[in-house]
């Protein structure tokens, strides 16, 4: 587990691809970046009270 002790959330970003996922924190002021190999594909955010907005991303 990794975290950073934070004053206040003005937002909040996920990137996600295959296999990495990358989460921006007010702004970009704190960012968190990881590889992940998953035997399944799917995404799943568990945000209590908060609006989640999916974006797909066709190249």
């Amino acid at each position: 587990m990794r975290w950073e002790p934070v004053d206040e959330f003005r937002n909040v970003r996920i990137v996600g691809d295959v296999s990495s996922v990358e989460v921006f924190l007010n702004d970009g002021a704190l960012v968190f970046s990881t590889r992940v190999y998953p035997e399944a594909y799917g995404v799943t955010v568990h945000a209590p009270g908060a609006s989640v907005n999916y974006h797909t991303l066709n190249i």
